[in-house]
């Protein structure tokens, strides 16, 4: 374990870490900001999955036009893999003139959740349990309750309302 610096030492006798504070570990998707806002979405949306493409397969691009985030896009690739070489390959490079700024986002988006999300079917006993507690609920409406209850479904066409 390294031990703390003593009392009297200075911030620049302090060694800096190779990461930063701010640093974002690598994801499916990359935003890319400095981009040409002249250029019409679509185009841009082609432009842009002509140039990321040779590094993996793309899912997903979307490309901002409002008027606080023109000039940015996030492209979301099948694999990490991809976005890590893409934004080592890609960052600097002149795109429409503008050199492109790119970085990985802070949240995967929304399509890599979905992606990512495995269903699991629920355990028997608990839903026999919700089951008795619903049959329990059920005993529960009074005689009065479960005709007020009919004659309303009734009213809205569910039903003869008896």
């Amino acid at each position: 374990m390294d031990e703390l610096p003593p009392n009297n030492t200075t911030m620049d006798e302090i060694p800096v870490s190779d990461t930063s504070v701010d640093e974002v570990p690598p994801n499916n998707t990359i935003y890319i900001s400095n981009l040409n806002y002249k250029i019409k979405k679509d185009e841009l949306k082609d432009a842009l999955y002509t140039t990321f493409s040779k590094f993996g397969s793309i899912v997903d691009i979307l490309c901002f036009t409002s008027a606080e985030m023109h000039g940015q896009a996030d492209v979301t690739f099948k694999e990490i893999d991809s976005a890590v070489m893409a934004v080592r390959s890609m960052q600097g490079f002149p795109f429409y003139d503008k050199p492109m700024r790119i970085e990985f986002v802070r949240r995967n988006s929304d399509i890599i959740t979905k992606a990512k999300w495995v269903y699991t079917e629920p355990d028997p006993t608990t839903r026999r349990q919700y089951r008795d507690v619903i049959d329990e609920l059920r005993n529960v409406m009074t005689t009065d309750e479960r005709e007020r209850r009919n004659k309303l479904i009734g009213e809205v066409g569910g039903g003869d309302g008896k």
